[in-house]
């Protein structure tokens, strides 16, 4: 068993520092994330054993990858797949965190917010979103979720 596949197959909260975002505080060309080339290894694994993966990697990882969108100024275009995979096994759960990082950067709403959904999780999905949006302590957080239900509303 190769490296990347046992951290994939034994991964738990306390490994969540190897996939974080891991800034130095500068943008664009002069950005360095320590964890960046591991998260990309992860992503080309993700994308033959998706199944193999955790929710709380598929989490971590998304959060990690929005994060460093937003002060890149770039994403991967794979985070939507990853996206779509967190929301379809684990559906409300994973809100939260798809709407924070849906709406971090224009790139982040763009990839993150083409994904492919099955009708009824949708719907279900608009409809939590609209819950919270009425519940939201915060307009942060009513944004996160506005536009998350926009995407589920599609």
């Amino acid at each position: 068993m190769t490296k990347l596949r046992q951290f994939v197959e034994r991964y738990s909260e306390h490994d969540a520092t190897a996939v974080r975002f891991a800034w130095n505080g500068k943008h664009g060309d002069d950005l360095k994330d320590d964890n960046a080339d591991f998260r990309d290894e992860l992503l080309g694994h993700f994308l033959d054993h998706k199944d193999s993966f955790p929710v709380a990697l598929l989490r971590d990882l998304y959060d990690a990858e929005t994060a460093y969108a937003r002060e890149a100024w770039v994403i991967d275009l794979r985070v939507g797949k990853l996206a779509q995979e967190m929301l379809i096994r684990d559906g409300k759960s994973s809100l939260d965190v798809y709407a924070k990082g849906l709406i971090r950067s224009m790139d982040t709403y763009a990839t993150a917010g083409r994904i492919d959904l099955p009708e009824d999780l949708r719907r279900t999905l608009a409809e939590e979103c609209a819950a919270r949006i009425a519940r939201a302590s915060s307009v942060a957080e009513r944004k996160s979720y506005q536009a998350a239900r926009d995407v589920f509303s599609k």
